[in-house]
């Protein structure tokens, strides 16, 4: 009997492949027809009957099958009944049986077709449906269309079977395949793995796979598929278009079973599956890329990250642990920002012990050991990169005023070797010029005696400018012997120091030494009576110190040292006009700063850094100046003509390349007005009022100067020259300041 039964079911299983290739590839090699309904009864004497009946139901059938060798895909035969067909059960417990039927009779409603008849002789009757026969009959089997049903204990009757019994089987097939092949009670619900973890994590793979009423699988989509299930989350359903539909299910964090169902179209899918929610065992896999130890910079709050394989709740233990906080989702911060200078882990070595705690929702927990190493931040570096650019260029600005300022000087030395003029027998014929005023030094040029062939001058000033927010004092002096080489020309040299001490441009409680040590070389001479020259040229050293702090605590100082070179020409022109003598001047003067490298040290928070290095770009800077000078007679003495009140005047352009103006070449112009008063009848002693003017794009300079010349000794050699000056310069002061300063000109035969 097993042998039997293996047979039968191996034939039926080559019978679905079969079908099922036919269906898929639409070959006309075998007709097929399904039917979920039915009953089984006796076949008696009484043709195309069938007695005390039990439905499929009853008997756990849940579908029967006929299929018959064809050419053309439909039932037929050449008898006028018994049409020979292979009949195929399928029972609820998943067993089929197949064996040989006859299509014999019908049962028909009207015209339309409610039962297929089918017969089978005694000697095939095992089908497993443990139905029990008379003796001696045959079984008889009715197939229900669609719509129709047969109850047990029943009798049905048919006619015989002819041709309009394959026409009618035929058109039902037909039917079938005209209408949605899709059914939902041969469709079924998988799912792989039946069991996952009640984690929330875990995720069961859910199938549909649609068949129609013949149980085959389709090959297409389309049709509107549903789930839900009890348990669990479900994803929304994804069409596969290959007939199969799929879906994903993930659990939940509760021990229990999920129910999957759908709709098909609509209509409640027959099969269902299920998936099993086990409790977890397993501890929480922790991923850390801290390998247990991690480096910090002081001064912040964040440390690291921690993920793990499921849902946890984190936490935290360990020595140091109340100095953390974590967050949900595994971020590890300290409470505050440590202090590596003041560390506060429990051994005070800055390294904080503390375990990393990961806790599923079945209390399955990992611990994780770690060290955070909190490493040293050099504060005083970071607020010193704050200012470094700034820094920078604030003294650059300084560096360039204090050489735009050297070179005003040494200009105004320039105008005062070519205001010499030849003496003259008739003291009532010689002129004056203005002396020339600076921030730095103020030197005079007014010397009548014309026997003295070698000349000694010395200046010693003090100046303080001022304003709301600055405030500079520059000492200066100077030694310059001068000696004639001819009638018509002159050569000089000196030393001049200078050392100022100021604010630093742009710091507030700052501090900027300047120690400057010149030498000049000059020369003049008259080329001829109406047309002059000179040239000069200096260099020395100029060092610089200063020192800031700021709200803070953070302190700095530094110093740097360069090399200043300035060189100039003038070349001077009288011509009359109207009977005026007027006086032009060309004025070219060049200057630059070899800059070494500046160093710095700065504290800030109980740190030091010493050593640092700032570099400076070098500064240059030119000056071209020309001016158009004349003298106007005021007054004068009746007695001898002498001028005893004279005002000269000067305008001119003035053009300037230097970081003031940001080094673009820019033009202004300058403005030079001189009162001179002369007292007493010879003339010796003189009142002045100078006034300067210049303006260039961004920087303006401003002098007013009121001084006296007096002359001394036997021989009225010795000069004294007091004098006040009130100066702006650059637009940066913006309240007029004043220097006094003190002259002696010694001169010697």
């Amino acid at each position: 009997m097993c042998l039997k039964k293996t047979i039968k079911f191996f034939n039926f299983s080559i019978l679905v492949l079969f079908s099922t290739f036919f269906y898929s590839s639409l070959s006309a090699a075998t007709a097929v027809a399904g039917f979920s309904n039915g009953a089984i009864g006796e076949y008696t004497n009484a043709a195309h009957k069938a007695d005390t009946l039990l439905s499929f139901s009853t008997l756990n059938i849940t579908e029967a099958i006929i299929t018959q060798e064809s050419d053309d895909g439909s039932f037929g035969g050449t008898q006028g009944n018994d049409y020979n067909v292979t009949l195929t059960l399928r029972y609820s417990n998943g067993t089929s049986y197949s064996f040989d039927a006859s299509v014999n009779w019908r049962d028909t409603q009207g015209s339309t077709l409610k039962g297929i008849g089918l017969i089978v002789s005694s000697s095939s009757i095992d089908d497993g449906s443990g139905y029990t026969l008379s003796a001696g009959h045959d079984k008889t089997y009715i197939l229900a269309t669609q719509g129709f049903s047969y109850s047990d204990g029943s009798t049905v009757s048919g006619n015989a079977a002819t041709n309009g019994l394959l026409d009618a089987l035929n058109l039902y097939v037909s039917g079938l395949s005209a209408s949605s092949n899709a059914s939902p009670s041969r469709s079924t619900i998988t799912a792989d793995p039946t069991s996952i973890l009640a984690n929330g994590t875990s995720i069961s793979n859910i199938t549909v796979q649609l068949k129609d009423l013949n149980d085959f699988n389709l090959s297409s989509g389309g049709d509107t598929v549903l789930l839900t299930a009890s348990a669990g989350t479900l994803s929304s359903v994804t069409d596969n278009q290959d007939g199969s539909y799929s879906a994903t299910l993930t659990s939940s964090n509760t021990v229990s079973t999920s129910t999957i169902s759908g709709t098909l179209n609509g209509s409640n899918i027959s099969n269902t599956a299920s998936v099993s929610f086990t409790a977890d065992s397993t501890a929480p896999v922790i991923t850390d890329s801290t390998s247990g130890s991690s480096d910090v910079n002081e001064n912040q709050t964040a440390v690291t990250s921690f993920t793990a394989d499921e849902s946890v709740t984190w936490s935290l233990s360990g020595t140091d642990s109340g100095l953390f906080a974590i967050s949900s989702s595994g971020v590890l911060t300290f409470a505050s920002a440590p202090d590596y200078e003041n560390p506060a882990d429990a051994d005070t070595n800055n390294d904080y012990q503390l375990n990393i705690i990961a806790t599923d929702i079945y209390d399955n927990a990992t611990t994780l050991t770690l060290i955070i190493k909190v490493t040293n931040t050099e504060e005083v570096l970071i607020k010193y990169q704050e200012i470094e650019s700034k820094l920078q260029s604030n003294l650059e600005y300084e560096i360039s005023k204090s050489l735009n300022n050297s070179i005003f000087y040494n200009e105004s030395i320039l105008r005062g070797i070519n205001d010499k003029n030849t003496c003259y027998e008739d003291e009532s014929k010689t002129q004056f010029r203005s002396n020339n005023n600076n921030l730095n030094l103020n030197y005079t040029d007014q010397h009548l005696e014309c026997d003295k062939a070698l000349r000694l001058y010395t200046n010693i000033s003090h100046i303080t400018l001022e304003n709301l927010n600055d405030k500079t004092k520059t000492s200066n002096a100077s030694v310059i012997l001068e000696k004639d080489i001819s009638s018509s020309s002159l050569v000089g040299i000196g030393i001049i120091k200078s050392k100022s001490d100021g604010n630093l441009y742009g710091f507030d409680n700052s501090n900027l030494q300047i120690d400057t040590s010149e030498i000049i070389i000059y020369a003049h001479k008259n080329i001829s009576e109406s047309f002059r020259g000179g040239v000069y040229t200096s260099f020395g050293d100029v060092d610089y110190r200063f020192d800031f702090s700021d709200s803070d605590g953070f302190y700095l100082t530094g110093k740097t040292e360069s090399l200043r070179k300035t060189y100039g020409l003038i070349l001077t022109g009288d011509f009359y006009l109207n009977d005026r003598l007027y006086t032009t001047d060309f004025i070219y003067n060049y200057g630059k700063e070899k800059i070494d490298q500046t160093h710095l040290n700065a504290s800030y928070l109980g740190e030091a850094k010493n050593n640092l290095t700032l570099s400076l770009n070098n500064i240059a800077s030119r000056r071209i100046s020309l001016p158009l000078s004349t003298t106007f007679i005021l007054d004068k003495d009746n007695k001898s003509e002498a001028t005893i009140l004279s005002a000269d005047m000067s305008i001119g352009a003035l053009c300037e390349n230097s970081l003031l103006t940001m080094n673009e070449f820019s033009c202004g112009y300058q403005l030079n007005v001189d009162l001179e008063k002369y007292f007493n009848q010879n003339y010796k002693d003189i009142f002045y009022i100078n006034y300067i003017y210049e303006s260039v794009d961004k920087w303006n300079r401003e002098v007013v100067s009121l001084g006296m010349i007096n002359k001394l000794g036997k021989n009225n050699d010795i000069e004294i020259s007091p004098s006040i000056d009130f100066n702006n310069q650059f637009s940066s002061i913006q309240f007029t300041s004043f220097n006094i300063g003190f002259y002696f000109p010694l001169r010697y035969q």
